[in-house]
């Protein structure tokens, strides 16, 4: 190797480097700043968003490992917040909170296991147009107090969990789920009430 193929491979070298350390810096900015308003993100999450004031956090939340939360306005969400956050909520490792064409809101004292998946709106699916070209259909999520996501389980756009319910583990949530009731399944329905 001649002196000028080794200048260009450091040259190469330092310039990956910078561009890591910037977005790893921005990593670490995003942590710190949204650290101090109670969102603690595990090192390896993903936090990605367009606008600060489309989230909104009011309390202590625990993001695990690996997980996404993506948060993207459309023409039909306007500037309104698409990720509420409240108080005292547990997000698990490899979790995909996706508020992407609508809103998700989570109340109190909410545990979300690992490998969750919760879905604020879908594609559009009508004849004679790509799907990817669609419109996206709004379906904001409601999951309140005291709840309870097992592993594995998915809330499909337009579902409301109600205060104190139980979500098995591997079920899929469409629609509404009473308080205090316990729901497993595919399609998910009431296996038990909470006593």
């Amino acid at each position: 190797m001649n002196f000028r193929n080794f200048l260009l491979t450091v040259a190469r070298a330092v310039k990956l480097v910078w561009l890591d350390a910037r977005i790893y810096g921005g990593h670490l900015y995003k942590r710190a700043i949204w650290g101090r308003q109670g969102l603690t993100l595990s090192p390896s999450a993903r936090f990605q968003y367009e606008h600060r004031e489309q989230i909104q956090v009011k309390g202590r939340c625990h993001v695990g490992h690996y997980s996404i939360l993506t948060v993207r306005s459309t023409k039909d969400t306007g500037d309104q917040p698409l990720l509420i956050l409240e108080n005292n909520i547990y997000i698990g490792d490899q979790v995909n909170l996706r508020a992407t064409g609508g809103a998700i809101s989570i109340g109190n004292d909410v545990m979300i296991a690992d490998h969750v998946s919760i879905v604020a709106s879908n594609h559009g699916t009508k004849l004679g147009q790509p799907m990817d070209l669609q419109d996206w259909q709004r379906g904001d999520v409601l999951i309140e107090e005291d709840v309870w996501i097992g592993a594995g389980a998915v809330v499909l756009p337009g579902s409301t969990v109600r205060r104190g319910a139980v979500i098995a583990a591997g079920a899929v949530v469409r629609g509404e789920v009473p308080c205090n009731a316990i729901y497993g399944g595919i399609p998910a329905r009431q296996i038990s009430v909470r006593a």
